[in-house]
């Protein structure tokens, strides 16, 4: 059986290697009856439509490459991995192809396909299987061989597969057991140089462990409990992708969470001279002395730190706890050894106003933080804040990138301020202390940054208009 394993992505695909390398190594008798084909496209480079003469009416999609591909291969299978930057070209695509492959199955998995799996199935008759679990290998080696079977196929016997019963969608249940170890190897085909220096960001995502012991109920981390792999494995093939010359963004939620693990595998790296460079996820009061020593002794390009915010409502309301202290301390230790990295903040967290995220920002530049990513919050399906968001009249786009557009302390007006406060070259200038700082001249007359913040955002509201520039002249003219 031919299987094509599609990806489009800003970096080679960790999804699709993770099947084929688990189908290989699980079951090797399997894997010999399975031609697998990666196809993988650089989403930079995939706009939406390509080329374009909108008075003719003359329109080609960079999809039409993916098309073409697909027929020169002419899968049984085929196979996307879903997320909130592909997955509506995705479901348009697979409209194209069974157009054109009418004998061909599709298969989706990924974290933007398994929660509305009914939903999909429902409205895209073309898409034939979903997998929806944080674990999907298992579930996509158990349909391989089902499909194999043809007309004996029994797909009640596949974990986690949303499939057509009836014409109506049904869901099998998560029964299995997953070593993560059998992951092993996944970039030991690597993507040509070629490729991979063409690319916008240049890297490779690597896995070292699976899940979040943290359960922020706006993320789909903490799906499933927590899966690490041997760190002596983890140590091998980093080293090797790292010598290679690969820069590395480690997948996991928060690879410092397992303290003795990180220092462990960080000064086995930093025992060795490579080339490569690093970039990863911490949680702050992880990021105690030892470990941001290690991290300097490192080639890393940066590390986020996830605050989000300071405002005790959020904090209840997302299930996230802060412990300022040791936020500051990481804060300060990071600085002190110039480890590159960067804060993370999400505007419009349920029961949180435009002045506690204005705190949460003036808290964060206070410290001493040159670079800040503030981030609206996105209502990803199955997360636990999305089976009820109506408890704090919380509005989402209904479609990928699901944009939250109000709350009951938040108004879209109130939304797009925040948005506008957050390009970065407002931050920049917020940050920024120099003389010939205009912004910070205003500040001083407010009396803080605070302060200031919070009277650009009242005369934002008096005005008709949601230009932050208009809010700006009229703050100029209070002054």
């Amino acid at each position: 059986m031919r299987i094509a394993l599609v990806s489009f992505n800003s970096y080679p695909s960790l999804a699709i290697r993770n099947l084929a390398t688990y189908v290989t190594v699980s079951d090797p008798e399997l894997a010999s009856r399975l031609d697998m084909r990666f196809l993988e496209y650089d989403i930079s480079r995939s706009r939406y439509v390509k080329d374009s003469n909108i008075e003719n009416f003359h329109f080609t999609t960079h999809l039409d490459q993916c098309l073409s591909d697909l027929i020169d291969v002419r899968p049984d299978l085929i196979g996307f991995s879903c997320y909130l930057w592909n997955v509506e070209s995705i479901i348009r695509l697979s409209d194209s192809i069974k157009a054109l492959l009418p004998g061909c199955s599709i298969v989706l998995g990924g974290p933007n396909a398994g929660p509305i799996a009914d939903e999909i199935l429902t409205k895209h008759p073309h898409i034939d299987f979903i997998i929806d679990d944080t674990n999907g290998e298992v579930p996509f080696a158990k349909l391989c061989e089902q499909l194999l079977a043809g007309d004996a196929a029994d797909l009640s016997q596949v974990p986690s597969l949303c499939f057509r019963k009836d014409d109506a969608p049904v869901r099998n249940e998560a029964d299995y057991e997953f070593d993560i170890d059998l992951l092993r190897g996944v970039y030991d085909r690597y993507p040509p140089e070629a490729n991979l220096k063409s690319w916008y960001y240049g890297r490779v995502v690597y896995e070292t462990q699976r899940g979040c012991p943290y359960k922020c109920s706006f993320c789909f981390y903490s799906e499933g409990k927590s899966l690490f792999k041997d760190d002596d494995a983890v140590i091998d093939e980093l080293s090797r992708m790292l010598k290679r010359g690969l820069n590395v963004e480690l997948a996991d939620a928060t690879f410092t969470t397992r303290m003795s693990r990180a220092k462990k595998i960080l000064g086995a790296l930093a025992a060795e001279p490579y080339t490569g460079s690093l970039y990863m996820q911490a949680y702050p009061s992880s990021l105690d002395e030892e470990m941001v020593e290690l991290l300097s002794k490192n080639r890393v390009e940066w590390v986020a730190i996830g605050l989000q915010t300071t405002s005790a409502e959020g904090l209840a309301a997302t299930r996230r706890r802060l412990n300022k202290s040791a936020f500051e301390t990481a804060v300060g230790l990071m600085l002190a050894y110039e480890v590159p990295f960067w804060v993370d903040l999400i505007y419009g967290l349920p029961d949180t106003t435009v002045e506690d995220f204005l705190a949460t920002l003036d808290y964060v530049i206070s410290l001493g933080v040159k670079v800040i990513t503030p981030n609206r919050l996105l209502g990803l399906p199955g997360t636990e804040m999305m089976k009820n968001p109506t408890d704090s009249g919380l509005v989402f786009g209904p479609s990928p990138p699901y944009e939250m557009l109000k709350s009951n302390t938040l108004g879209i007006k109130d939304v797009i301020f925040c948005g506008q406060v957050c390009q970065p070259r407002f931050i920049e200038k917020l940050i920024d202390q120099s003389d010939d700082n205009v912004l910070q001249k205003l500040i001083g007359i407010r009396g803080s940054r605070l302060d200031f913040l919070n009277l650009l955002y009242e005369k934002y509201g008096e005005t008709e208009s949601t230009r932050l520039e208009d809010a700006m002249e009229a703050v100029i003219r209070a002054l």
